[in-house]
């Protein structure tokens, strides 16, 4: 607040005496806000010369690349704006903006997965929001590029320790554990990522794929056809099964340069039982490659993420309706999950990075822009804004009685 007095009264000095004393940072500054991008770089520049070390200015001068379209130039000034002010979150959000803006969308994702601002919960949530969105966009980019290059991708090997864990087919009389693929495989993929010395392909990446190849809502993939599904996303080693009653799983490792089933594994519980699953696969799967686990792997490749059966369905339904881009079923049915079980952390995670009701589909790239970025964001920060002071009113009127 004290920043921005001084800033209006140097503003006011400059209106009445044509920037008399006013310092290249404060004339910088004026003529971004009212977009004299131009001018604002040069001042900006300038002031840098005097002082190279100032975070403010050098942030500044990155929005104002940005601003003007000088992308290349945003990002490597942004980029430094963080060198000298580590974890900054105004940078890592405008510099996740000119990414966006120059249609590099891993780094975009990357660089929003780094931001943290714990006093800005709702600010945190929109960015997780956005992170949802630009994956959905960016693996649908992938998955066409994929499909497009399948045959330069016969021949490329991909990285050895590379995992893909697809759907479970769902194999009893009544499909009665349809809901219960798409949350076994996220389960898994989340036990499956704690072993350091392998790296797992994210679910919206598969899912991406199978609906490029018009394999739909069922996802069904069986060790005939996992090679070409993992060449496609770039995996050695594929995970696929079944399931039956009772329940049943049939687990395959197949891999992609050889073609073939390396091992299988089988494994039946209890309906009751069910949470055992996850890190049941995951561990089995380390097993049949003879990866030695260390002890703080083992728990959490162990990790059971609910004992709640209602809560792991709900979650299933909630994933499918994210795939659908179905926003509003998909909120409900995560908060759902998060009712019959509030420690369900995946449930939670899934709740806090799903788009709201006002979020745009996801037809292809260019849905998430630097414009509608900006709107969130902004959106977000207003909220933030006004919840705050709703709070500090109400604490007010509080105290005011006694």
């Amino acid at each position: 607040m004290m920043k921005r007095i001084l800033t209006c009264l140097c503003l006011v000095g400059f209106l009445l005496a044509g920037f008399a004393g006013c310092s290249l940072y404060v004339k910088g500054d004026y003529k971004f806000q009212t977009k004299d991008y131009d001018g604002a770089i040069a001042d900006f520049t300038a002031y840098l010369t005097q002082k190279p070390d100032s975070f403010q200015a050098t942030y500044m001068l990155g929005r104002a690349y940005l601003e003007k379209g000088d992308l290349d130039k945003s990002v490597a000034t942004l980029k430094k704006a963080l060198e000298l002010n580590p974890g900054d979150p105004e940078a890592i959000l405008f510099l996740g903006v000119a990414y966006v803006a120059k249609a590099d969308y891993e780094n975009a994702i990357a660089t929003f997965e780094s931001f943290e601002d714990p006093s800005r919960p709702l600010l945190e949530k929109a960015v997780r929001q956005q992170i949802t969105l630009l994956k959905i966009d960016y693996n649908k980019k992938l998955a066409k590029e994929a499909v497009a290059s399948e045959k330069k991708l016969a021949t490329v090997k991909p990285p050895v320790e590379t995992y893909a864990v697809f759907y479970y087919e769902d194999k009893t009389s009544g499909k009665n554990l349809a809901a219960f693929q798409k949350a076994l495989a996220a389960m898994t993929i989340s036990n499956l990522s704690q072993i350091n010395s392998i790296q797992v392909v994210e679910r919206l990446r598969l899912q991406a794929l199978m609906e490029e190849m018009a394999l739909g809502r069922t996802g069904i993939v069986d060790s005939k056809t996992a090679p070409r599904m993992g060449r496609l996303v770039g995996a050695e080693h594929l995970i696929v099964g079944t399931l039956s009653k009772d329940i049943r799983t049939d687990t395959a490792l197949a891999s992609t340069t050889k073609g073939k089933v390396l091992g299988n594994a089988a494994l039946t519980v209890k309906r009751e039982n069910f949470f055992q699953l996850p890190g049941a696969i995951a561990a089995g799967v380390a097993e049949m490659k003879g990866i030695n686990l260390t002890p703080a792997e083992q728990a959490a490749v162990g990790k059971v993420h609910t004992k709640n059966i209602d809560a792991v369905l709900y979650y299933g339904q909630a994933l499918d309706a994210m795939d659908q881009a179905d926003w509003k079923t998909a909120l409900d049915l995560f908060n759902k999950a998060l009712q019959a079980d509030p420690s369900f952390e995946l449930a939670l995670l899934g709740r806090d990075s799903c788009p709201d009701d006002s979020s745009s589909g996801t037809g292809g790239m260019g849905q998430v822009t630097p414009e509608s970025l900006k709107k969130s964001f902004d959106a977000a920060v207003n909220a933030q804004a006004a919840a705050d002071k709703a709070k500090q009113d109400s604490l007010s009127g509080g105290s005011g009685g006694h």
